[in-house]
């Protein structure tokens, strides 16, 4: 993602969310003049904390489209470890997911590089973290170096276009011995849907 997408961006207005299924096609009305306006929640080492891209959030115009998003001032003494995951909601056929593209800014409020979706791989999710299909959306990466204070989490259109193939192993028993054994055959792919709404969760790791 190239830096000189955002120019423009920080005072372009947010609004309120509007949507919760996926691709809402609705335009959210501006609401504020930049995305610090609504509050920044300060991220330290280390943290673990779970939030949602929802109703209640509030919602940007930004060059790729409108989207929910979050801001969060990174911790001092970087670089540090962050982990992004973005968790399936729900099952099959009503199950979507958040596909978060990010931007790091200077104090000033200024982009210094995006994570866009190259970053992010499926993973297996485990009981304790979602109820719904154990599936998410992961990414590692490092912030919080010289220049780097704050950290924007939304979406795009492109994102929200698409649906978000994740493989599935497929798998058959046989019996051997008289004992049924679970055999894999290979994968298949599974189209998830993408959407304005999400489970997510950051992990900041210590120092």
């Amino acid at each position: 993602m190239r830096p000189g997408i955002l120019a423009t961006l920080l005072t372009a207005g947010c609004a309120a969310s509007t949507a919760s299924a996926p691709r809402d096609p609705r335009p959210p009305a501006a609401c504020c003049a930049s995305l610090v306006e609504r509050g920044v929640e300060s991220l330290a080492a280390p943290d673990d904390l779970r939030f949602e891209m929802g109703d209640d959030a509030p919602s940007f115009a930004f060059e790729t489209g409108p989207s929910p998003f979050r801001t969060f001032q990174l911790p001092e003494g970087g670089p540090h470890t962050l982990l992004l995951s973005s968790y399936v909601v729900g099952d099959p056929p009503t199950w979507h997911v958040f596909f978060p593209v990010m931007w790091v800014l200077d104090a000033q409020l200024r982009p210094v590089r995006g994570i866009g979706p190259e970053a992010f791989h499926w993973d297996s999710a485990t009981l304790e973290e979602t109820r719904g299909w154990r599936k998410k959306l992961e990414a590692s990466f490092q912030a919080g170096g010289a220049a780097e204070r704050f950290l924007i989490i939304h979406t795009t259109d492109a994102l929200l276009a698409r649906d978000t193939v994740v493989e599935m192993p497929n798998t058959s028993y046989v019996v051997a011995a008289g004992v049924p054994v679970l055999v894999p055959l290979g994968t298949h792919g599974v189209a998830v849907p993408t959407a304005r709404t999400g489970k997510l969760r950051i992990r900041v790791a210590a120092p």
